[in-house]
């Protein structure tokens, strides 16, 4: 619930149930919070604190050392579109492989999954921001497949993936 609300801007409200929930999660399972967190700080334009929030979240569940961790890969995806925004293009790089790594361990089918495929248009754009005009193309072909697959044609990171590649990403 917390999260719906943040997502959709109704903060007061959100806030409102972050605070009982506060109350009531146990230790072991305070990662919830921080993640809830990142999502008032996407919310109020913040990707720096999202970012920091993210990862707190992440690096108290074991990542990315622990192999065990739960498949969080949603997660590391909106850390790495955090990164991004708040300019560290190799964190973003970094974590949106982290995505692509688990969703694949997850039995994700890389031609086929639209999870992939928003993980490797992200990818492409943190490349393009770090300069690797080659690596970024190479993740832009890769994820119009799985986009159009798992997403569909219409679908905005489709259009945006098909976009690019015609306006000459290289």
């Amino acid at each position: 619930m917390v999260a719906v609300l943040a997502d959709y801007g109704h903060l007061n409200r959100a806030r409102q149930h972050m605070t009982r929930l506060t109350a009531m999660i146990p230790e072991r399972d305070r990662a919830m919070l921080h993640m809830l967190e990142a999502r008032f700080a996407v919310a109020q334009g913040n990707p720096v604190d999202s970012c920091r929030a993210y990862m707190d979240a992440l690096t108290e569940r074991g990542f990315p050392d622990d192999p065990n961790i739960p498949p969080w890969h949603g997660v590391i995806y909106r850390a790495a579109t955090s990164a991004l925004a708040s300019g560290d293009a190799e964190a973003a790089d970094s974590l949106a492989r982290h995505a692509i790594r688990l969703e694949g361990e997850l039995g994700q089918d890389e031609s086929r999954s639209g999870d992939i495929g928003l993980a490797l248009l992200l990818l492409s754009r943190a490349r393009l921001a770090v300069g690797d005009s080659v690596g970024s193309r190479e993740a832009l072909l890769r994820a119009v497949a799985p986009h159009e697959s798992g997403l569909g044609p219409s679908h905005t990171g489709t259009r945006e993936a098909r976009r690019l590649l015609a306006g000459g990403v290289h």
